[in-house]
């Protein structure tokens, strides 16, 4: 059986949190959901089975079109790329590597990259947790982003990021969101 949202905790490296990607807010509810079910114990990914009426409630998606918008953005996901900053180098990865739809179950099967274990599994240090709850409260992707990047600081109570950096954190492109 699920858990409820209000107890789930997202945990992630503090380079992935850093890391630079663009998800709709739609997107970012399904991985940060997915993220929240990975146990601290967990050793390998495993796939998430998730109903598609739960997506659809996470992604805010209309339930008479539930399959076909569903099926829209796994496949969008698919194609969507992180860039981690390693010292010394930089990796591109996708976040999932997979979604199967079963035939008459309702039901859609996702799997996180294998390149993304060392920022989601085994965390032993220099992470950020954040309660799904309140992720999932966000109206904004931004403000889901931005969040997370402040909640990696809330000891220091402050946190200094040059426009330009968070710009790219963020996805934002030049041309967008000029006055911000």
């Amino acid at each position: 059986k699920k858990a409820d949202v209000s107890s789930l905790i997202v945990t992630q490296s503090n380079q992935l949190v850093e890391s630079r990607y663009n998800l709709t807010l739609g997107e970012q509810r399904l991985i940060f959901t997915m993220i929240a079910e990975v146990q601290p114990s967990d050793e390998d990914f495993k796939p998430h089975q998730i109903h598609l009426k739960e997506l659809a409630n996470y992604l805010g998606i209309d339930n008479n079109h539930v399959y076909f918008d569903c099926k829209k953005i796994t496949k969008s996901l698919l194609k969507k790329v992180v860039e981690i900053q390693e010292p010394g180098r930089l990796v591109q990865t996708h976040w999932v590597s997979s979604a199967e739809y079963i035939d008459g179950s309702g039901v859609v099967s996702l799997t996180f990259d294998p390149l993304l274990k060392p920022y989601l599994l085994q965390l032993k240090g220099s992470f950020t947790s954040s309660n799904l709850d309140m992720l999932m409260s966000f109206k904004s992707q931004y403000t889901m982003r931005m969040y997370t990047l402040l909640k990696q600081y809330e000891r220091l109570k402050w946190r200094k990021l040059e426009l330009p950096l968070l710009r790219s954190m963020l996805g934002i492109g030049s041309q967008q969101y000029e006055r911000y």
